[in-house]
């Protein structure tokens, strides 16, 4: 059976076609491979919750120096189910988790309904520290949202240290909203950060909760993945 790994490993990076070859059957295209898998695991590579914690959960630890390897298989099928991600993998899903959204058929009776660009307020509650722009989370007033930030100059801030979000810091950003229907069930929306506008540091007694960068023998190293504020997440 092809699970998602296997689908990563085999078309060893960048997305860039996918078909529907008859009903619950769809082919995976990249460069110079192909795969075809059911509909179940094309369920799973379409949302983009799984997509992305395949690169958080496998990726991103295998960018680090001291891991090498990471086995997948389900438990009491070690033999029948067992995936082996190795640091020569890491490229391939992180280019494959980037581009797959963007290329997947529309579901029948998908489509997008809006895009609004606008501007608006949001406080940092969770994100990334190497530049990495997916799945930031923000306070909207009560609400939270999960976004990818777009701006590399804002990315580049952060990843060196000039920027060190905290829970009471104020962004103003330009924002993307997505959204789509099937049938007419409403999906939840994509948000995609574009540009900060402005960024407005919050108290500085509260700044506590962000350690310094760390120095190391291969140079400072910024901590991956931070929580800014004391919720549970």
């Amino acid at each position: 059976t092809v699970g998602v790994l296997d689908v990563i490993k085999k078309l060893k990076g960048r997305v860039q076609k996918v078909e529907e070859l008859k009903p619950g059957e769809f082919r995976y295209s990249s460069d110079n491979n192909s795969v075809t898998v059911g509909k179940e695991v094309h369920g799973l590579i379409q949302n983009s919750t799984v997509t992305q914690n395949i690169y958080h959960v496998y990726g991103k630890p295998l960018e680090k120096e001291n891991v090498d390897r990471i086995d997948s298989y389900l438990k009491g099928e070690k033999e029948e189910t067992k995936v082996e991600i190795t640091k020569a993998d890491a490229p391939a899903i992180k280019e494959f988790t980037s581009s797959v959204g963007e290329l997947l058929p529309a579901e029948q009776g998908e489509e997008i309904v809006k895009e609004n660009v606008t501007t608006m307020f949001l406080n940092p509650k969770r994100g990334a520290f190497e530049g990495d722009g997916s799945s930031w989370s923000f306070h909207k007033g009560s609400e939270v949202i999960t976004a990818t930030i777009k701006d590399a100059l804002f990315l580049s801030k952060v990843a060196s240290g000039e920027i060190r979000p905290n829970h009471h810091d104020l962004m103003e950003v330009e924002i993307v909203e997505k959204q789509k229907v099937v049938g007419t069930t409403v999906k939840a929306p994509v948000y995609e950060i574009t540009k900060v506008v402005k960024y407005t540091v919050g108290s500085p007694a509260q700044q506590s909760l962000l350690p310094p960068p760390e120095e190391t023998p291969h140079g400072t190293q910024h901590i991956r993945k931070v929580v800014f504020d004391d919720e549970d997440v």
